[in-house]
């Protein structure tokens, strides 16, 4: 029982990810929440943070583990699962940098809409879109990938 009070880094790197797959669906809430302008972001942070607080618990009511190593097994490859997304997604925000840079100085030049005149300058606003769209490709990619691996390498 100990062992469920601790942190689930999993659940709290990967999210409804996470939930998906541990049958804890409670976790899509932080979909919608993070959608909510302005203190999405803030909210997405509480709903992280307390996926990790009770991902055990509601791991191990959800899933039917064969023992308790089982289920340490399969959250520690979740816990590294995270990691690796968290390493991953910190290198596509430094690779992307000076791509979005040089897309920030073509946008600098006025367009026309409907008559309206307006900065395309979005540039900001495209690199969080692309880091997101990354983040969620690496941490389906990498959680469906990683089992095998760390199974060849507990062995």
């Amino acid at each position: 029982e100990k062992y469920l009070k601790k942190f689930n880094w999993g659940a709290c790197i990967l999210g409804w990810i996470w939930g998906l797959f541990n049958k804890s669906y409670i976790t899509l809430v932080q979909i919608p929440v993070s959608l909510i302008p302005v203190v999405g972001p803030f909210f997405s942070i509480v709903c992280a943070i307390w996926f990790g607080i009770k991902g055990n618990t509601w791991t191990y009511k959800n899933v039917n583990y064969a023992d308790f190593e089982d289920f340490n097994k399969s959250q520690r490859k979740f816990a590294i699962a995270g990691l690796i997304v968290v390493l991953l997604n910190l290198f596509t925000f430094l690779i992307s940098l000076p791509i979005f840079n040089k897309i920030n100085t073509f946008a600098q030049a006025p367009i026309n809409f409907s008559n309206q005149l307006f900065f395309a300058n979005k540039s900001i606003e495209l690199l969080v879109i692309f880091n997101i769209i990354m983040t969620l490709f690496a941490a389906f990619v990498i959680t469906c990938a990683i089992s095998p691996i760390i199974n060849k390498m507990e062995k």
